[in-house]
C-alpha cells in the first residue's frame, strides 16, 4: 500500500467513524482530504528521510488527538494505558487535579492539603509556563515534578508559574517561593529530606521519586458524627478510599438517622471504581447507560448490588466535583438524594480503548455520554443542586461548610420523616 492510498484511507476512516449515522462527508471535508493528500505526496516526493506508513499513521493520529485535549490519548501498549490509570488515581496524593485542555493543563480541583497546598492556584487556572519553560504537551507527572522542584529551589526565589485565570484578561504570575506542605503524608522526615535532596540535584525529571510521597489514608476520607447526622467526605473514588468508606457507611447505618456525603473535592477516574461505591445504594444490577454519537445506547451494570444503605442521603457538590464522582452524585440524586452546593464540573463522558496497528498502539477516546436510568446526563451540564449554595471562594472554606450544615439542619427532619414513611 503506497502513501497516498494509506493516508486517504486513514483519514476517511477517522472522519467517517467519528461522524453520526445521519451525517455525510460534504464538499468541504473532501477538499480537506484532498489537501492532506497533496501534503503527503509532497512528503513522499521531496522529503529526504523516508518514513513508513506506520509513522505517517501515528503522526497523523497524534495530530488529530492534540486538539481533543483530555478527550483522547494514544498509548504504545496496554501496560502504558494501565500505568496511566494508576497514575491518574494518584493525582489526589499531590493535592491537585489537572486535566489537559488544548495541549495545556487546567486546574480542576485544589485540595486543602498536599505539597501544593500553599500555591495560589484555583480551579479554572491554565498553567502555561514556569520561568522560561513552556508547559505544553508534557505529561502530568513531569508537570508535578517540575512544580515541586521549582518550589525546592532556593536559588530561584523569583520563580513563578505563568497562569491564565478565568475572568482576567491578562496572564498572571503565581509565585513558587512558598513552603512545601508535608503534613498529609505518612512518609517519614528522613525519607522526605532524602527526596528533596535527590530532586534538587537531579539532572532531568525523575518522576519515580514522586512515589515516595505516600498519602495518609485519613486525607482520602473524613468522617464526623454530629448527633444523628453522619458526615463522610470523599476526596477521590478509588479502591483505596473505598476500603475506608465501606466500614464508615456501615457504622452510619447502625447509629445514624441521616447521611451526608461530601463530594465537593471528589473525582472518580474509572467506571470500575464508581461501581465499588455504588453497590451499597442500589438493589438491582442495572444503574445507567451510555449513548454513542450514533445514538446507539448500551446499558451499564454493577455486580452484586447490596442496597446496604437505608439512610436518607444529602450530597454536597461543587464545580470541583469531577467525572465519575459527578455521575455517582447524579445516580444518587435519581434515587432520592438531596443535593446542596453548586453545579459540578460537567465531564460525564464514557471512554473506551481500541487497538490500532495490530496491537502496536492503543487509542483511549471518549465515545459516549453517561446517563442515569432516568435519562439524565451531567455531560457539559454538571449535576444541578436542589439547593444552591454559592461558594465564597475556590477553597474548601469553613464559611461554606457552616452554611451547608445550617441548610442540612433545616431539611434533615423532613428527609428523615419521608424515609420513615417509605
Amino acid at each position: 500500500m503506497n502513501y497516498r492510498y494509506a493516508t486517504t484511507l486513514m483519514l476517511l476512516c477517522l472522519l467517517l467513524g467519528a461522524a453520526p449515522a445521519q451525517a455525510r462527508v460534504d464538499d468541504t471535508d473532501l477538499a480537506g482530504i484532498q489537501r492532506m493528500n497533496e501534503i503527503m505526496q509532497l512528503i513522499r516526493n521531496f522529503y529526504v528521510e523516508e518514513k513508513g506508513v506506520t509513522q505517517l499513521f501515528v503522526g497523523a493520529t497524534r495530530g488529530l488527538l492534540k486538539p481533543l485535549a483530555n478527550g483522547a490519548k494514544l498509548f504504545t501498549s496496554l501496560q502504558q494505558y494501565q500505568q496511566h490509570i494508576a497514575d491518574s488515581r494518584r493525582h489526589v496524593v499531590y493535592g491537585i487535579v489537572l486535566v489537559k485542555h488544548r495541549g495545556w493543563y487546567r486546574v480542576v480541583c485544589k485540595y486543602p492539603f498536599g505539597i501544593f497546598k500553599h500555591l495560589d492556584l484555583r480551579p479554572g487556572d491554565t498553567l502555561y509556563q514556569i520561568g522560561d519553560r513552556y508547559l505544553d504537551n508534557i505529561s502530568y507527572e513531569v508537570l508535578v515534578y517540575m512544580l515541586y522542584r521549582s518550589m525546592l529551589r532556593e536559588d530561584l526565589p523569583d520563580n513563578a508559574i505563568g497562569v491564565r485565570r478565568q475572568g482576567q484578561d491578562l496572564p498572571i504570575d503565581v509565585p513558587l517561593s512558598v513552603p512545601v506542605d508535608y503534613s498529609c503524608y505518612s512518609t517519614d522526615s528522613a525519607t522526605i529530606a532524602l527526596l528533596e535532596d535527590k530532586v534538587r540535584n537531579a539532572i532531568g525529571p525523575d518522576v519515580s521519586l514522586l512515589k515516595e510521597l505516600a498519602l495518609d489514608p485519613s486525607f482520602l476520607v473524613e468522617y464526623r458524627v454530629l448527633n444523628d447526622l453522619h458526615y463522610i467526605r470523599l476526596n477521590a473514588l478509588t479502591p483505596q478510599s473505598h476500603h475506608i468508606f465501606t466500614p464508615l457507611l456501615a457504622e452510619a447505618n447502625q447509629m445514624g438517622k441521616a447521611l451526608v456525603i461530601d463530594l465537593r473535592t471528589a473525582y472518580g477516574y474509572t467506571l470500575e471504581d464508581l461501581k465499588l461505591f455504588l453497590k451499597p445504594f442500589v438493589n438491582r444490577s442495572y444503574f445507567g447507560f451510555y449513548q454513542l454519537k450514533s445514538g446507539k445506547t448500551k446499558k451499564l451494570y454493577v455486580d452484586d448490588p447490596s442496597a446496604g444503605n437505608t439512610l436518607p442521603v444529602i450530597l454536597f457538590v461543587s464545580r470541583q466535583t469531577y467525572w465519575y464522582a459527578e455521575f455517582f452524585a447524579q445516580l444518587l440524586k435519581d434515587m432520592g438524594a438531596y443535593v446542596i452546593g453548586e453545579s459540578s464540573f460537567g465531564r460525564g463522558d464514557y471512554k473506551q480503548v481500541f487497538s490500532l496497528l495490530d496491537g502496536r498502539y492503543y487509542l483511549y477516546i471518549s465515545t459516549g455520554k453517561l446517563f442515569s436510568p432516568r435519562s439524565i446526563t451531567c455531560y457539559q451540564k454538571g449535576v444541578k443542586p436542589d439547593r444552591a449554595i454559592q461558594a465564597a471562594d475556590f477553597t474548601y472554606s469553613s464559611q461554606e461548610e457552616a452554611l451547608f450544615f445550617e441548610v442540612v439542619q433545616k431539611i434533615m427532619p423532613g428527609l428523615i420523616a419521608k424515609q420513615d414513611a417509605a
